[in-house]
């Protein structure tokens, strides 16, 4: 099911209310190198899927 803006800025400011950095969030600014953006995302999406099992 697609996210709508609405829920996505809801997550986002979730998100942003954690105190520090857990294994599937990272905190980020002003990278604007998609190389470097779907590296991390991809390392993310790894470390989440590791943390399920």
């Amino acid at each position: 099911m697609p996210y709508t803006s609405e829920k996505v800025v809801s997550l986002i400011q979730e998100l942003r209310k954690l105190q520090h950095e857990v294994p599937w969030v990272e905190f980020k600014s002003n990278n604007f190198n998609r190389d470097m953006i779907g590296e991390y995302i991809s390392a993310l999406s790894n470390s989440a899927a590791r943390k399920v099992d």
